[in-house]
C-alpha cells in the first residue's frame, strides 16, 4: 500500500487549552482508510491525541502520527478492526490505556525508544501483533523487533521487553530473551527463535542453545503439519538433529507431504559436507 502524503488539516477537530494542541477527532471517520496526521493544525504543533480520537473507525487500515506527539490517550485507537499498522511519533512518551485496545489486525508497530510509560491494556486483543519497530531517539535508525502476540499476557510481555531492551544508552537483548522464556505457544517460539538466531545482537551462549534447543524440539510437529516453510528455516540455521534425521525422513514419508523431498535434499547436502575432492 502506497500511503499518501498529510490529510488535509479539515478532517481533524483539535482544540487549544492554552498550552496543547490536542487532536480530539476526525471530521468523517467512517470513510477513512489512511491518516497521516500533519504537524501542525491550525498554525499549533499536534501534541497530543486525545482519548477515543480514532476510536471506532470501520475502515482504517494505516496511520501516522508526526513526531510532535508525545502522548496517546486513552483508547484513542480503540476498536479500529481494519487496522494494520500504525506508525507512531519519534517523540512519544507516554501511550494510555486500552490506545489500541481491540484492533485484531494490527501487525505491526512503530515506536519511540523512549516512551516511558504505556499501559498493561494499551494493546489489549491485538492478537495479530507481529513486529515493534523501534526509531532510536540517538541515531534515527529503526530497528525490528518480533513480539509474541498470541494472548494479552505475553504482547504485554513483549513491549516490555522491546522497550527495555531498546532502552537509549542502557538497552540489552538480556532483557528481551528474558521475556522469550516464558513463551508456550509453538507459533511465537518459532518466529522468535528463527529472528534471534538470524540476528544475533548481544545474544549470549546460553541463550543461543534454548533457541536451538526450541527448534529441535519442534521439528516433529513442523512435520506432521507438513509446513515445509517452517522446516527449511529450521534447516537453514542448522537445528534439525541428525541422529534423528532418518526417523524424519521415515516420518515425512508416511506423511506424504513436502516436508520429505526437504529432508532428502538435507541429509544429501549434510552427507557431501567434508568430502574431498582428489581428482587429478
Amino acid at each position: 500500500m502506497k500511503h499518501r502524503d498529510y490529510n488535509p488539516q479539515s478532517d481533524f477537530i483539535c482544540s487549544f487549552d492554552g498550552c496543547k494542541n490536542k487532536l480530539q477527532g476526525v471530521s468523517s471517520r467512517a470513510a477513512m482508510e489512511e491518516i497521516n496526521v500533519p504537524p501542525e493544525i491550525n498554525g499549533r504543533p499536534v501534541m497530543e491525541i486525545g482519548e477515543g480520537a480514532f476510536a471506532d473507525s470501520p475502515k482504517l487500515k494505516w496511520v501516522k502520527i508526526p513526531d510532535s506527539v508525545d502522548n496517546i490517550r486513552n483508547s484513542a485507537f480503540k476498536n479500529c478492526p481494519e487496522l494494520k499498522e500504525a506508525v507512531l511519533s519519534a517523540g512519544l512518551e507516554k501511550i494510555g490505556a486500552f490506545a489500541f485496545s481491540g484492533d485484531e489486525n494490527l501487525r505491526s508497530v512503530t515506536i519511540s525508544d523512549h516512551v516511558k510509560r504505556f499501559e498493561i491494556n494499551s494493546f489489549k486483543g491485538c492478537r495479530s501483533l507481529k513486529e515493534i519497530k523501534v526509531i532510536s531517539s540517538e541515531t534515527g535508525r529503526i530497528k525490528t523487533y518480533q513480539v509474541a502476540g498470541d494472548n494479552d499476557e505475553s504482547i504485554w510481555m513483549f513491549v516490555s521487553a522491546v522497550l527495555r531492551a531498546a532502552e537509549p544508552g542502557r538497552g540489552s537483548m538480556e532483557k528481551y530473551d528474558a521475556a522469550f522464556l516464558e513463551l508456550q505457544d509453538e507459533d511465537a517460539i518459532f518466529r522468535i527463535s528463527v529472528q534471534r538466531l538470524r540476528d544475533p545482537v548481544d545474544l549470549f551462549p546460553d541463550m543461543e542453545k534454548v533457541y536451538r534447543l526450541r527448534l529441535r524440539n519442534m521439528v516433529k510437529s513442523v512435520i506432521l503439519r507438513d509446513r515445509v516453510d517452517r522446516l527449511t528455516a529450521i534447516g537453514e540455521l542448522d537445528c534439525i538433529d541428525m541422529d534423528s534425521l532418518d526417523y524424519y525422513i521415515e516420518l515425512a514419508s508416511r506423511i506424504g507431504g513436502g516436508c520429505i523431498a526437504y529432508l532428502l535434499e538435507h541429509q544429501y547436502r549434510k552427507s557431501r559436507i567434508g568430502v574431498r575432492d582428489y581428482s587429478l
